[in-house]
């Protein structure tokens, strides 16, 4: 099994002390892509090792860093969602989503609970459960 940081720093100092010291950052690089194992080209781990060492190396003869990411860009997608919506509710339930005169309708229409379902797109067993501890804790008969 290969060790990608070991080998990727062992080629990049051979290729290092194959250059003479006042290669320029171009002859550098040329030299890295020259030398670059075949699995490090081949794999995306392999090709993410061998950018990182590149990077690090070159970076000492003149290649300008990375930006650093800022901080949100290091958030989830659940997290960028939560920061996005500070401060707003979530409604959950039929009575919260305004859903219960919508199946009040459905129902004086004769509508079974999969159309019910498909108009106020919930699952239509799970919209009956839910409007049935709706007219429960209202006092009504399902």
């Amino acid at each position: 099994m290969i060790n990608w940081q070991a080998t990727a720093s062992h080629v990049i100092g051979e290729v290092h002390r194959s250059l003479p010291a006042d290669a320029d950052l171009a002859a550098r690089k040329k030299a890295l892509r020259a030398a670059r194992p075949w699995e490090f080209a081949s794999t995306s781990w392999g090709k993410k090792v061998w950018a990182k060492h590149s990077r690090k190396y070159l970076e000492k003869f003149g290649l300008p860093p990375l930006k650093a990411k800022a901080v949100e860009d290091h958030l989830s997608p659940l997290e960028r969602l939560m920061e996005k919506s500070k401060g707003e509710t979530v409604a959950f339930g039929l009575e919260a989503q305004g859903h219960i005169p919508t199946i009040e309708t459905a129902i004086s229409e004769g509508a079974d609970w999969q159309e019910i379902g498909r108009r106020i797109n919930w699952d239509g067993e799970t919209a009956r459960a839910y409007y049935e501890r709706y007219l429960a804790r209202k006092g009504g008969a399902a």
